[in-house]
């Protein structure tokens, strides 16, 4: 039967790192909790509870699961679930839940913590992270992280285990071809990359950033070829369908679409995309283009930027809790297969 078992329990000072564990189950589900009292916060930045928490880091035999803003674990657990937990941000309380379904993204992926501890470490954030108001002050705040027990034995064969990243990218500049690369060092399959917008000026998320994306695959034996090419409208549609959003949740994703990478041939990885140790993602954004136009234009400038989730999963054998030594090579070669989307996820009820 699958539990609820929470890490040990972190109070919040700002700007100190915190560091708490878990172990004794296999894991499925990662969920952060938070809660504060603040004083004098005026009008809270939006994300502003989630930026307390930094950039919370899951580590299991000193090698990094999931890496990414705590922004980015509620984008993504939203999308592993169908829809949004809650973050509350008024001049008084600042509150944040994510639950990250790694089944929900993967079947079969977890994390092996019957043996081997996992740690989940960042650096808080200071108070101003919360809002622009001069004396804003956090108090009584705690950090409950918990996970999900897997329903299977997960020393029992192989299963998939997450390796998130985020990257952040400048796009303070209008251009209708920055261009960035992605390296691949392990074999590992990608059902799709998230991109979170920032509009530095206006502290926030927006939807008129960028205008155009475009993905191609780079063989580590040489070789390219387009994945994906589409607007960022499209981008958002394909989005919002295809995790069950409803009118909340899309007003909770402003600013943040799913580039997905698919390959119809890779029945090991559910359709999705294998990369081998070697191959590469190159990253096309087009921010001169003229907006869709139910987004409002943002001029790029000084400090813009995105963040780029690698939602990749790492095939291992045995325990799965030694980093590295568990890894193993039964990923495909990048097939020449032409992507297509992926089946809507259910509507969270």
């Amino acid at each position: 039967m699958r539990e609820v078992r929470p890490f040990t329990e972190k109070s919040f000072t700002a700007s100190a790192q915190y560091d708490t564990e878990f172990s004794g189950r296999p894991i499925d589900m990662i969920a952060l909790s938070f809660d504060a009292t603040i004083s004098s916060g005026g009008t809270p930045y939006t994300d502003g509870a989630a930026r307390l928490l930094g950039r919370p880091e899951l580590i299991q035999a000193e090698e990094p699961l999931i890496s990414l803003p705590a922004e980015d674990w509620w984008q993504l657990a939203a999308i592993s679930s169908g829809g949004f937990d809650k973050a509350t941000g008024t001049a008084t309380v600042g509150a944040f839940q994510a639950a990250l379904d790694l089944e929900g993204l993967m079947p079969g992926a977890g994390v092996n913590a019957s043996a081997a501890k996992v740690f989940l470490r960042g650096t808080y954030g200071a108070a101003s992270q919360f809002s622009s108001d001069g004396s804003v002050a956090v108090s009584a705040a705690n950090l409950r992280p918990w996970a999900r027990s897997s329903g299977r034995d997960l020393s029992m064969g192989s299963f998939s285990r997450p390796k998130f990243r985020s990257i952040p990218i400048d796009l303070s500049s209008a251009d209708t071809d920055i261009q960035h690369k992605i390296d691949f060092d392990q074999d590992q399959t990608v059902p799709f990359l998230m991109v979170r917008t920032y509009d530095d000026s206006a502290v926030n998320r927006v939807d008129g950033l960028i205008r155009r994306i475009r993905c191609d695959v780079i063989s580590g034996s040489g070789g390219s070829r387009e994945l994906i090419r589409a607007t960022w409208g499209q981008l958002r549609h394909y989005l919002v369908n295809q995790a069950g959003f409803g009118d909340d949740d899309r007003s909770n994703s402003v600013g943040v679409v799913a580039i997905p990478l698919s390959d119809p041939g890779n029945a090991r990885g559910g359709g999705s995309l294998t990369l081998r140790k070697g191959d590469s993602l190159v990253l096309h954004f087009d921010t001169s283009s003229t907006a869709e136009l139910d987004f409002t234009s943002v001029t790029p400038a000084a400090n813009d930027k995105c963040y780029v989730s690698v939602v990749g999963f790492v095939p291992v054998a045995g325990a799965g809790d030694s980093g590295p030594a568990d890894e193993v090579r039964t990923a495909r070669a990048v097939s020449t297969t032409p992507a297509r989307s992926s089946r809507r996820r259910r509507r969270r009820r």
